[in-house]
């Protein structure tokens, strides 16, 4: 591979939800170029994404001795944290990644996740209305307000968003956690459940 390596492919395949593939895509970069920043921060995502957060913190720590302040690199480095329970360390590095991009959705879901497991439901929930006035449409903020909005017995709200959620086209086993939401938020409600 040649310096000028474009990552638009890799890109898309991120975006697809394909780690394992951008990883191997991305590996091939790192043989020809370690230091290749680009490759870094984007390999150190889809570690984290494909569920291997000590592969991708160590990825982005070597990334991280090159440029500090990346929104994306540190999103993934606090989920990454996240994902083997160091919540406050996760904290600090979303929260950096949202002073540096405060309209980035996912990073304020994924700080509202953060804040909710370490029993900050108000400033969780502030985060995923704001997720979720950038990014209406991705369905792991509208379930997360949704259930944040089930917690705070606004049970309306809730209904109103599972019930949108259930017209997508969401994962299967994501739609059977909707469905399910929605039925129990009806019962509570006194409507009827029926879903067509």
């Amino acid at each position: 591979m040649s310096k000028d390596y474009t990552f638009t492919h890799t890109d898309e395949l991120i975006q697809a939800g394909r780690y394992s593939e951008a990883i191997e895509e991305l590996n091939r970069v790192l043989v020809e170029e370690p230091d290749n920043t680009e490759a870094l921060w984007r390999i150190g995502v889809s570690f984290t994404e494909n569920n291997e957060p000590v592969k991708a913190m160590k990825a982005l720590d070597y990334f991280f001795t090159f440029e500090q302040d990346h929104p994306e690199a540190l999103e993934a480095k606090g989920c990454a944290l996240f994902k083997t329970g160091n919540y406050s360390r996760a904290k600090k590095y979303l929260e950096r990644a949202e002073l540096l991009q405060p309209d980035g959705a996912s990073i304020k879901r994924n700080l509202g996740v953060v804040y909710n497991q370490l029993g900050l439901k108000k400033e969780g929930y502030e985060r995923f209305k704001a997720s979720y006035a950038l990014n209406p449409f991705d369905y792991r903020t509208e379930y997360a307000l949704a259930m944040t909005h089930i917690h705070f017995s606004d049970l309306s709200a809730a209904e109103k968003i599972l019930l949108e959620m259930l017209s997508q086209d969401l994962p299967e086993d994501f739609r059977s956690m909707v469905d399910e939401s929605y039925r129990w938020v009806k019962q509570k409600l006194g409507r009827n459940s029926a879903v067509s």
